[in-house]
């Protein structure tokens, strides 16, 4: 397959991971025009005749990277890019830089969110978020936990793995979000990350503080009718 022979490239994942910025400059180039008439333009591109024109393209160094960042930072993410584990693959995945899930066969479907730092909090978290996708028969993993506010708070993420192209394991998939968001609202001190997916951290001074209790049952009952009433 294609991908995995790309990840076997070390080269060519240099060119991508360095080059990724004029990617989308390129949208209207001859290039990927000429591109699109090749019967198949990905085998031309990653292993054919066209490689040597996108390496040359992209203009694949830490220099060109850089610009993607503010002038103050762009000489340290030059220094930081000229390093060869941050173009190596396997090194990144080794320390859980890059994602577990980007070489995963099937679409993924994010649960978590933050809590205080509790070892028991986040354990419970996740056996409760594992339990719901193994419910409806949904592959299923932990992410990666990550910390912030100098270790005070956690953040935890929990994928389900689902055939997108399939309706009914969609419909399996759409079962578990409301019934894993219903949980996660039950727990003391966790804020879902539905809660986040649109708003983003920039006002967190106001919204981690005070950390959430949890739902009870009648706030449950009325927050699951008005769930029902959006899908309607």
């Amino acid at each position: 397959m294609l991908i995995p022979r790309i990840y076997e490239d070390e080269s060519l994942i240099r060119t991508l991971m360095l080059g990724s910025s004029k990617l989308v400059s390129m949208k209207d180039s001859e290039f990927l025009k000429i591109l699109a008439e090749e019967k198949d333009p990905l085998t031309a591109l990653f292993g054919g005749p066209m490689r040597k024109h996108l390496e040359k393209g992209l203009e694949a160094t830490p220099e060109q990277i850089a610009k993607v960042f503010d002038t103050d930072l762009q000489e340290f993410f030059k220094k930081v890019y000229t390093r060869p584990e941050m173009t190596d693959a396997v090194w990144l995945h080794a320390f859980r830089i890059l994602p577990s899930r980007l070489l995963r066969k099937k679409m993924f479907m994010v649960r978590g969110g933050y809590m205080p730092a509790d070892p028991n909090l986040i354990l419970r978290l996740t056996m409760v978020l594992k339990e719901v996708g193994d419910k409806y028969s949904l592959e299923n993993a932990l992410g990666f936990v990550s910390f912030l506010e100098h270790g005070k708070l956690a953040f935890l993420e929990y994928d389900y793995y689902y055939n997108h192209t399939a309706p009914e394991a969609r419909a399996r998939l759409n079962q578990s979000i409301v019934e894993s968001l219903q949980k996660k609202l039950t727990m003391d001190g966790v804020i879902p990350i539905e809660y986040v997916f649109h708003k983003g951290l920039y006002r967190k001074e106001h919204f981690f503080y005070p950390l959430p209790t949890g739902l009870s049952a009648d706030d449950l009952k009325t927050f699951g009718e008005m769930v029902q009433s959006v899908l309607g």
